[in-house]
């Protein structure tokens, strides 16, 4: 089968894999910028405490781009759905999240909208 005209080839040298559990993402009129994160747990277990972050990786696209990823993303959730069981609703997993996308995000107000509790010093992460 023929590659597509538009696909671009993959520079592997620039191309890096990681993982994140923290999103916090900002708009512009013309910019829709997603930042991820890595938060490692909080010292002493302290379930209050601002959790150290590192960023893993920023990807800046389109409004419509970001809106056609996020359809992508979430038939990737229903196909998983399909072939491992249901997810929690995302209230469940992240309280106060439904009032937090009610919100507007604005150009200069990021939010970190969809963030993972980190993991407690010494548990173990999922898939680790």
């Amino acid at each position: 089968m023929a590659e597509p005209v538009w696909s671009a080839p993959l520079d592997e040298a620039n191309v890096g894999a990681g993982y994140t559990n923290s999103v916090t993402i900002g708009t512009t009129q013309w910019d829709v910028t997603l930042d991820f994160q890595f938060r490692t747990p909080a010292p002493g277990n302290a379930a209050n405490a601002e959790l150290p972050s590192q960023r893993v990786a920023r990807l800046v696209m389109s409004p419509m781009h970001a809106k056609v990823l996020a359809e992508v993303i979430a038939g990737a959730i229903r196909a998983w759905e399909h072939n491992y069981g249901a997810l929690p609703d995302a209230e469940v997993l992240l309280p106060g999240l439904t009032a937090k996308l009610a919100e507007p995000l604005g150009e200069a107000a990021p939010q970190n909208l969809a963030e993972s509790p980190a993991p407690q010093s010494g548990e173990a992460m999922e898939g680790e």
